[in-house]
Protein backbone atom coordinates (compact mmCIF):
# COMPACT_ATOMS: atom_id res chain seq x y z
CA UNK A 1 0.00 0.00 0.00
CA UNK A 2 2.84 2.40 0.77
CA UNK A 3 4.44 1.65 -2.60
CA UNK A 4 1.11 2.21 -4.37
CA UNK A 5 0.59 5.52 -2.57
CA UNK A 6 4.12 6.63 -3.42
CA UNK A 7 3.51 5.75 -7.07
CA UNK A 8 0.31 7.81 -7.19
CA UNK A 9 2.04 10.80 -5.59
CA UNK A 10 4.89 10.54 -8.10
CA UNK A 11 2.47 10.32 -11.03
CA UNK A 12 0.60 13.34 -9.71
CA UNK A 13 3.81 15.37 -9.58
CA UNK A 14 4.77 14.24 -13.09
CA UNK A 15 1.35 15.27 -14.41
CA UNK A 16 1.66 18.84 -13.16
CA UNK A 17 5.30 19.01 -14.33
CA UNK A 18 4.40 17.81 -17.83
CA UNK A 19 1.51 20.27 -18.05
CA UNK A 20 3.85 23.14 -17.16
CA UNK A 21 6.47 22.02 -19.70
CA UNK A 22 3.85 21.68 -22.45
CA UNK A 23 2.63 25.20 -21.71
CA UNK A 24 6.03 26.76 -22.31
CA UNK A 25 6.31 28.14 -25.82
CA UNK A 26 9.27 29.59 -27.63
CA UNK A 27 9.34 31.98 -30.52
CA UNK A 28 9.94 30.52 -33.97
CA UNK A 29 13.53 30.93 -35.16
CA UNK A 30 14.42 33.24 -38.00
CA UNK A 31 14.38 31.16 -41.16
CA UNK A 32 16.39 33.50 -43.35
CA UNK A 33 17.99 36.86 -42.68
CA UNK A 34 18.06 37.55 -46.41
CA UNK A 35 14.31 37.05 -46.70
CA UNK A 36 13.69 39.35 -43.75
CA UNK A 37 15.70 42.06 -45.47
CA UNK A 38 13.17 42.18 -48.35
CA UNK A 39 10.05 42.40 -46.17
CA UNK A 40 8.13 45.59 -46.87
CA UNK A 41 6.77 47.75 -44.02
CA UNK A 42 3.20 46.68 -44.84
CA UNK A 43 4.18 43.02 -44.76
CA UNK A 44 6.04 43.52 -41.48
CA UNK A 45 2.94 45.05 -39.93
CA UNK A 46 0.64 42.22 -41.02
CA UNK A 47 3.04 39.27 -40.86
CA UNK A 48 3.50 38.79 -37.13
CA UNK A 49 5.37 35.75 -35.99
CA UNK A 50 3.37 33.22 -34.05
CA UNK A 51 5.09 31.39 -31.21
CA UNK A 52 5.38 27.65 -31.62
CA UNK A 53 6.37 24.90 -29.29
CA UNK A 54 9.90 23.68 -29.43
CA UNK A 55 9.92 20.05 -30.73
CA UNK A 56 13.05 19.13 -28.76
CA UNK A 57 14.45 20.52 -25.52
CA UNK A 58 17.35 22.88 -26.05
CA UNK A 59 20.71 22.79 -24.30
CA UNK A 60 19.54 25.08 -21.52
CA UNK A 61 16.60 22.84 -20.74
CA UNK A 62 18.79 19.73 -20.73
CA UNK A 63 21.35 21.40 -18.47
CA UNK A 64 18.65 22.62 -16.11
CA UNK A 65 17.02 19.18 -16.04
CA UNK A 66 20.31 17.50 -15.13
CA UNK A 67 20.98 20.04 -12.38
CA UNK A 68 17.46 19.53 -11.02
CA UNK A 69 18.00 15.76 -10.91
CA UNK A 70 21.29 16.29 -9.07
CA UNK A 71 19.45 18.55 -6.62
CA UNK A 72 16.91 15.79 -5.99
CA UNK A 73 19.71 13.27 -5.41
CA UNK A 74 21.45 15.48 -2.86
CA UNK A 75 18.16 16.46 -1.20
CA UNK A 76 17.46 12.75 -0.79
CA UNK A 77 20.91 12.26 0.76
CA UNK A 78 20.15 15.17 3.08
CA UNK A 79 16.99 13.45 4.30
CA UNK A 80 18.99 10.33 5.21
CA UNK A 81 21.68 12.39 6.95
CA UNK A 82 19.07 14.28 9.01
CA UNK A 83 17.28 11.09 9.97
CA UNK A 84 20.61 9.56 10.96
CA UNK A 85 21.61 12.68 12.88
CA UNK A 86 18.44 12.62 14.95
CA UNK A 87 19.42 9.20 16.31
CA UNK A 88 22.55 10.80 17.83
CA UNK A 89 21.19 14.29 18.57
CA UNK A 90 17.41 13.98 19.08
CA UNK A 91 16.43 17.63 18.75
CA UNK A 92 14.38 19.04 15.86
CA UNK A 93 15.27 22.62 16.82
CA UNK A 94 18.98 21.77 16.99
CA UNK A 95 18.85 20.00 13.65
CA UNK A 96 17.12 22.94 11.96
CA UNK A 97 19.60 25.36 13.56
CA UNK A 98 22.69 23.45 12.45
CA UNK A 99 21.18 22.98 9.00
CA UNK A 100 20.57 26.72 8.65
CA UNK A 101 24.11 27.53 9.86
CA UNK A 102 25.57 25.07 7.35
CA UNK A 103 23.55 26.61 4.52
CA UNK A 104 24.69 30.11 5.53
CA UNK A 105 28.32 28.94 5.64
CA UNK A 106 28.01 27.42 2.14
CA UNK A 107 26.53 30.67 0.79
CA UNK A 108 29.30 32.78 2.34
CA UNK A 109 32.00 30.39 1.11
CA UNK A 110 30.57 30.33 -2.40
CA UNK A 111 30.34 34.13 -2.48
CA UNK A 112 33.96 34.43 -1.32
CA UNK A 113 35.12 32.06 -4.05
CA UNK A 114 33.25 34.07 -6.70
CA UNK A 115 34.40 37.38 -5.23
CA UNK A 116 30.82 38.53 -4.53
CA UNK A 117 31.01 38.65 -0.73
CA UNK A 118 31.15 42.46 -0.62
CA UNK A 119 28.13 42.84 -2.87
CA UNK A 120 26.29 40.16 -0.84
CA UNK A 121 26.86 42.10 2.39
CA UNK A 122 25.86 45.43 0.83
CA UNK A 123 22.68 44.04 -0.71
CA UNK A 124 21.54 42.40 2.50
CA UNK A 125 22.55 44.98 5.11
CA UNK A 126 22.02 48.31 3.37
CA UNK A 127 18.74 47.34 1.72
CA UNK A 128 17.08 44.59 3.73
CA UNK A 129 15.04 42.39 1.34
CA UNK A 130 12.00 41.90 3.54
CA UNK A 131 10.34 39.49 1.15
CA UNK A 132 13.41 37.26 1.42
CA UNK A 133 13.16 37.56 5.21
CA UNK A 134 9.55 36.35 5.03
CA UNK A 135 10.61 33.54 2.69
CA UNK A 136 13.39 32.58 5.09
CA UNK A 137 10.96 32.49 8.00
CA UNK A 138 8.58 30.22 6.06
CA UNK A 139 11.47 27.98 5.02
CA UNK A 140 12.70 27.79 8.61
CA UNK A 141 9.25 26.67 9.77
CA UNK A 142 9.25 24.07 7.00
CA UNK A 143 12.73 22.86 8.02
CA UNK A 144 11.70 22.55 11.66
CA UNK A 145 8.57 20.65 10.62
CA UNK A 146 10.71 18.35 8.50
CA UNK A 147 12.96 17.44 11.43
CA UNK A 148 9.91 16.91 13.61
CA UNK A 149 8.38 14.59 11.01
CA UNK A 150 11.54 12.46 11.00
CA UNK A 151 10.69 11.45 14.56
CA UNK A 152 7.47 9.77 13.41
CA UNK A 153 7.94 8.74 9.76
CA UNK A 154 10.65 7.02 7.70
CA UNK A 155 12.98 9.29 5.75
CA UNK A 156 11.71 8.23 2.31
CA UNK A 157 8.12 9.12 3.22
CA UNK A 158 9.10 12.52 4.59
CA UNK A 159 11.00 13.22 1.39
CA UNK A 160 8.09 12.12 -0.78
CA UNK A 161 5.57 14.22 1.12
CA UNK A 162 7.88 17.21 0.98
CA UNK A 163 8.03 16.77 -2.80
CA UNK A 164 4.39 17.87 -2.86
CA UNK A 165 5.62 21.39 -2.14
CA UNK A 166 5.27 22.05 -5.88
CA UNK A 167 1.50 21.79 -5.52
CA UNK A 168 1.50 24.04 -2.47
CA UNK A 169 3.62 26.52 -4.39
CA UNK A 170 1.00 26.57 -7.14
CA UNK A 171 -1.72 27.12 -4.54
CA UNK A 172 0.09 30.05 -2.88
CA UNK A 173 0.93 31.49 -6.29
CA UNK A 174 -2.72 31.28 -7.26
CA UNK A 175 -3.74 33.13 -4.11
CA UNK A 176 -1.08 35.86 -4.13
CA UNK A 177 0.24 35.92 -7.74
CA UNK A 178 -2.96 35.48 -9.68
CA UNK A 179 -1.38 36.33 -13.01
CA UNK A 180 1.38 33.75 -12.64
CA UNK A 181 -0.51 30.48 -12.31
CA UNK A 182 -3.77 29.18 -13.70
CA UNK A 183 -5.77 26.24 -12.37
CA UNK A 184 -6.41 23.76 -15.17
CA UNK A 185 -7.49 20.15 -15.55
CA UNK A 186 -3.94 18.79 -15.24
CA UNK A 187 -3.46 20.58 -11.92
CA UNK A 188 -6.74 19.22 -10.55
CA UNK A 189 -5.82 15.68 -11.64
CA UNK A 190 -2.40 16.09 -10.05
CA UNK A 191 -3.86 17.28 -6.76
CA UNK A 192 -6.34 14.38 -6.72
CA UNK A 193 -3.59 11.82 -7.34
CA UNK A 194 -1.40 13.28 -4.62
CA UNK A 195 -4.24 13.37 -2.08
CA UNK A 196 -5.24 9.78 -2.85
CA UNK A 197 -1.60 8.66 -2.73
CA UNK A 198 -1.00 10.29 0.65
CA UNK A 199 -4.23 8.77 2.00
CA UNK A 200 -3.17 5.29 0.86
CA UNK A 201 0.28 5.68 2.42
CA UNK A 202 -1.30 6.80 5.67
CA UNK A 203 -3.65 3.82 5.64
CA UNK A 204 -0.69 1.53 4.90
CA UNK A 205 1.00 2.59 8.11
Amino acid sequence: LQALGALLVSIGLLVVLQSRLDGKEVAAPVESEVADAFVTPNQAATNTRQPRRSPLPDDNFTRGFVIAVLAAVFFGAGFIARKWGLSYFPSAIGGAFFGACTALSMIILGSMVRGDIRRLVEDNLRRIPWWFVAGGAATSIGLFSQFSAFEYLPAWMVGLLQATQALWTLLWARLFLRDEEQINRALLVSVALVVVGVAIMTYGL
